[in-house]
């Protein structure tokens, strides 16, 4: 069967805001977004990152969710293939408890707030 040939816009759309992720998140760190995304080195990351035609695979962005950032944040899924909704969700026991902005996320956790209120 033909490989079905990706759609090369999409990617780099969810490639760009991955970038986003780790600029805002991870404060730009390669080496902590790939060990929480269960990357054995940050070799692979980058490259994907570097060249927007490749994505990582579903099991990375599953362990990523077992792996929150400071605050109990997350990566919203849907924003990162779509672009829909907010970048970032804040998790407690499991649950989404709230959709936050980058902006939200740095003034929150970022600055010495911990409450994310």
């Amino acid at each position: 069967m033909p490989r079905v040939k990706k759609n090369a816009q999409a990617m780099k759309g969810m490639c760009e805001r991955l970038r986003q992720v780790l600029q805002h998140v991870y404060a730009g760190d390669t080496a902590a977004l790939s060990e929480a995304m269960g990357y054995a080195s940050e070799a692979t990351l980058r490259k994907a990152l570097s060249s927007g035609d490749t994505f990582p695979d579903l099991e990375r962005f599953n362990a990523l969710m077992k792996h929150p950032a400071k605050g109990c944040v997350v990566p919203n899924l849907n924003w990162l293939v779509n672009g829909i909704e907010q970048p970032l969700l804040q998790i407690q026991n499991g649950r989404v408890v709230k959709q936050l902005t980058f902006g939200n996320f740095v003034d929150f956790f970022l600055s010495g707030s911990e409450s994310g209120d």
